[in-house]
């Protein structure tokens, strides 16, 4: 049984390691930004609600 479980955490290791090596730290910040405007817009409008 520890070999199967073993197994799975080197295939987990490994795939995680493929995913941060695919990551694009330029694209990451970009689509933080926009994330973060849309945010912003969302609580302007809430604020518009509320004072009104």
């Amino acid at each position: 049984m520890s070999v199967f479980l073993r197994v799975t955490d080197i295939f987990k290791a490994n795939v995680n390691d493929m995913l941060d090596r695919m990551e694009d730290p330029e694209k990451m910040v970009k689509q933080m930004i926009i994330e973060m405007e849309e945010a912003l817009v969302k609580a302007t409008s809430g604020l518009a609600k509320a004072m009104a």
